[in-house]
């Protein structure tokens, strides 16, 4: 397999990721000791997750990011990359996480695959595509 095939399955799998992250969890699970504990997510948050501006600039923004990643949008390399670095940054202001397991695992999953992307779109040979595709 070429790199570009191979980035682009990574890029369009990382979005599927990101949306079904943004899944609520409330239905996962039918143990009420989950179900409050979920309830504790987000305590003594400075930024609120559930804020609309905070959850629609990651989830709009990572739309744009990957679409244009797909056609090899050099301006679109760089908004993944400040999306990622808006991630690293809000995690210290969104207070205690408390995740269902498999939201944890496709965190995990998110976090891998973006360092996949980043390593691709900016250190490999295909950052010449971007170059090239203005």
């Amino acid at each position: 397999m070429n790199q570009s095939y191979i980035f682009r399955i990574l890029v369009a799998a990382n979005l599927v990721l990101q949306l079904l992250f943004m899944l609520p969890t409330s239905s996962w699970y039918a143990d009420p000791l989950i179900e409050k504990s979920i309830i504790l997510d987000g305590h003594g948050a400075i930024l609120n997750w559930e804020t609309p501006i905070i959850s629609q600039i990651s989830m709009f923004g990572s739309l744009a990011a990957s679409i244009g990643m797909l056609f090899f949008k050099n301006w679109a390399r760089y908004l993944y990359l400040i999306l990622w670095f808006y991630g690293w940054i809000a995690t210290l202001l969104f207070g205690l996480r408390v995740i269902v397991p498999a939201l944890g695992f496709i965190g995990m999953t998110i976090g891998t695959i973006d360092g996949m992307v980043l390593y691709l779109a900016f250190l490999s040979e295909l950052r010449l595509k971007f170059k090239k595709a203005v």
